[in-house]
């Protein structure tokens, strides 16, 4: 952050640096910094100026991020020249790291600003779609054989490519733990030249790559999060609902559900479990045989099941899409046992 001082005579309040056109490619080149783009003299901007100084402090132990601001009213042609001129204020991360530049799809809201600071500059990974730039995109989409991808290119300014941006984060969650797909995202107003590449003309657009086709198809679910979910299941071969989760029988297999029941009373239990040891499945099956030979009992089983569907039914907002998957795994495999 040191060589911002020099760059920039004085800061605004906090540590708001007033960025210029003359540092405005050296700044954002050299280090993370989040630039808030606003008229000074519009009420909107002087409105949220102490709400954005108030976030600011929030982040003043992350040294390696700073914030700026960025007077277009003083510089009104550099900001029509730039496409800031539609809605203010806007705020723009830009970053050194792979996700290059970010623009903030929401109007003025401390609290999802807080989560986009925290996730486009790593403070926090939680980021269920891939943001793709010109330098990433061949490298997670094109060269990446095993697995499949759906990405959007969309456009910041269109307030349906905002809209779509949003369903497809809060449906990409819900396959956050599918190692073979990417959902993934790409602002056309940020990188025009890879959008024009991909030929994503009609915005917002949806492109799907297959495991044996890296050939740009284009696809047109509904406009909606159901919609989105019924797509991904039908094309991707994928089976969740708009909760994320799977069906009864996921974790669960046929022959090792045979071997489950009348476990507790059975003569050849170790049989029974070198039987479920054949895979990597049969681990969930191995490890409740092992409970219920510790307790000489699998009384414990209606309880257990009772409590993880209570975890899984009043805390599915704040668990990973992992936490999901093995809770869901383990309830199924547990009503093997006594069902």
């Amino acid at each position: 952050m040191l060589f911002i001082i020099y760059l920039i005579s004085f800061c605004i309040g906090s540590e708001i640096y007033r960025i210029t056109p003359k540092t405005f490619d050296k700044v954002t080149t050299q280090t993370d910094i989040l630039i808030r783009f606003c008229p000074m003299y519009e009420n909107e901007c002087r409105e949220t100026q102490s709400a954005y100084e108030g976030l600011v402090d929030t982040f003043e132990e992350f040294e390696d991020i700073s914030f700026g601001e960025f007077d277009c009213t003083k510089h009104a042609d550099w900001c029509d020249e730039h496409g800031f001129k539609r809605r203010f204020p806007i705020y723009v991360a830009y970053t050194t790291g792979p996700l290059g530049i970010q623009i903030f799809p929401d109007d003025h809201n401390v609290n999802e600003l807080s989560k986009f600071i925290n996730t486009v500059f790593n403070i926090s990974k939680i980021q269920y779609t891939t943001l793709l730039t010109d330098k990433t995109f061949n490298k997670t989409i094109l060269q990446d054989p095993n697995s499949e991808a759906l990405v959007l290119f969309y456009d910041y300014w269109c307030p349906f490519g905002r809209e779509f941006s949003k369903y497809l984060e809060k449906v990409a969650k819900n396959y956050g733990n599918e190692k073979d797909l990417v959902i993934a995202r790409v602002d056309c107003s940020v990188y025009p030249k890879l959008c024009k590449q991909q030929k994503a003309t009609m915005l917002p657009q949806f492109e799907m790559f297959t495991f044996n086709n890296k050939s740009p198809f284009w696809v047109y679910p509904e406009r909606s999060i159901e919609g989105l979910i019924k797509f991904i299941n039908e094309r991707f071969h994928k089976n969740r609902d708009i909760d994320g989760l799977k069906p009864s029988d996921f974790g669960t297999w046929r022959e090792f559900d045979e071997v489950a029941k009348g476990y507790l009373h059975s003569n050849d239990k170790e049989k029974r479990k070198t039987k479920c040891g054949e895979f990597i499945l049969g681990s969930v099956y191995i490890d409740i045989m092992k409970k219920i030979d510790q307790l000489n009992s699998d009384d414990f089983i209606p309880s257990e099941i009772s409590q993880l569907e209570f975890k899984l039914r009043n805390q599915l907002p704040y668990l990973s899409p992992k936490e999901i998957d093995d809770l869901q795994r383990r309830i199924n495999v547990l009503k093997k046992f006594i069902y």
